[in-house]
C-alpha cells in the first residue's frame, strides 16, 4: 500500500511540474509577443522611414569576389 501511494504522489508531482513548465512557457511567449507589439507600434508612431539599404556597408563588403568585414 505504501509503494502505491508513493508512486501516485510522484505521478502527481510530475504532472504538476509539466503543467507549471507549460504555463511558464506560455507566459514567456505572451511577454515576448507583447514586447514585440509595443516595439512595432512605437516604431510606426515615429513616422520615420528606415533606410535599411545603408546598413550592409557597415557590416560587410564584397570586392572582386572577396569578403571583407565592415567597420562594425
Amino acid at each position: 500500500m505504501r509503494i502505491m501511494k508513493a508512486t501516485t504522489t510522484s505521478r502527481w508531482r510530475r504532472r504538476r511540474r509539466y503543467g507549471r513548465l507549460a504555463f511558464d512557457a506560455l507566459a514567456f511567449l505572451a511577454v515576448l509577443l507583447g514586447l514585440g507589439w509595443l516595439l512595432v507600434e512605437g516604431a510606426s508612431a515615429l513616422h520615420y522611414n528606415w533606410q535599411w539599404y545603408r546598413i550592409p556597408q557597415y557590416l560587410y563588403r564584397i570586392k572582386e569576389g572577396a569578403f571583407y568585414p565592415g567597420p562594425l
